[in-house]
């Protein structure tokens, strides 16, 4: 859109969309793959550590801190969701512009932008 002090390009939502999956998958990689290796087990910190229950207190927090990435994950995905609803959107009112002026018959110019078939002399 044009004319009013902004223009949305479907095109940047789509890469901003992206980015949100990208960084979702990787978060979920973190708590599948590498958070779950930072427990510790009872004897990793010998009997004195047994004893003062420190082991089963940072196993909470990993196991927090996991929750909570996990939490992210969701949130970037449904960003990301957000996103592509969007550029949809404006993807189906591009689409109903250029059909409005007769550009979708037209060709596509090297960057993907529609252009009217030029008529008349010139």
């Amino acid at each position: 859109m044009t004319g009013k002090g902004f223009e949305v390009v479907p095109q940047a939502l789509r890469g901003a969309q992206t980015a949100f999956v990208d960084a979702a998958e990787r978060h979920l990689q973190l708590v599948g793959q590498d958070l779950p290796d930072f427990r510790m087990s009872e004897q990793d910190l010998g009997i004195l550590g047994h004893l003062a229950g420190i082991v089963p207190e940072y196993n909470a927090a990993v196991d927090q801190i996991m929750r909570k990435v996990a939490a992210s994950s969701d949130s970037l995905t449904a960003a990301a969701h957000s996103l592509d609803t969007a550029a949809k959107a404006y993807e189906a009112q591009d689409e109903e512009y250029y059909k409005k002026f007769g550009w979708l018959a037209g060709k596509a110019d090297n960057s993907g932008v529609y252009q009217p078939e030029q008529k008349g002399g010139r």
